[in-house]
């Protein structure tokens, strides 16, 4: 496994032509060989980042938010994912789309999530695990760890296991790869 961070350098990338958004397609296809699988992370907005990935994408996971805000952005991704398969990247697939940020005490999250079952058309599959906002998944990136290795042992940990499991599931894939990591 590698991981390839990125830092506010990468904002730059919005001012540039609209040209270079295919320049990581070309660099993700020059790889393949080398990994089972290339997980790109987006900022929760519609710009060139984002388009980039969706051309060099095969599958989308959609992590949704159980709140109001979350759910607002869904059906403006949901047609930009439309209008890259249909004039870039026919191949796209929507993988399905995760609740993030649950909190079980508020009706809001329940809510949330009944709102994006609701609109399947729009994601294709909603993933059975919701993942709970959990602090010790706010405080990973700051020890420079993902969350399943800084929480080993906590709640979140788990979460994340089990959706990894039914993202590789959907995948047609198993996890042994990934089992030493645990």
């Amino acid at each position: 496994m590698d991981l390839v961070p990125a830092d506010i350098r990468l904002a730059r990338f919005e001012m540039q032509p609209d040209y270079l958004t295919h320049r990581l397609r070309n660099q993700i296809r020059e790889h393949a060989n080398t990994y089972d699988l290339v997980f790109i992370d987006c900022p929760p907005q519609l710009g060139k980042l984002l388009t980039a990935a969706l051309y060099s994408a095969d599958y989308v996971l959609v992590p949704c938010a159980a709140d109001a805000m979350g759910l607002q952005g869904l059906s403006d991704l949901a047609y930009t994912i439309e209008q890259v398969r249909k004039n870039v990247n026919s191949e796209l697939q929507m993988l399905g789309a995760v609740i993030n940020l649950y909190k079980p005490q508020r009706n809001l999250s329940a809510e949330s999530r009944s709102a994006v079952e609701a609109a399947v058309s729009l994601v294709g599959h909603v993933f059975d695990t919701n993942l709970h906002d959990y602090s010790k998944v706010a405080e990973a990136p700051s020890q420079k760890l993902p969350a399943v290795l800084y929480a080993k042992t906590h709640r979140a940990a788990d979460q994340l296991w089990s959706l990894t499991d039914e993202v590789l599931d959907r995948l047609g894939l198993s996890r042994h790869k990934i089992s030493a990591v645990k």
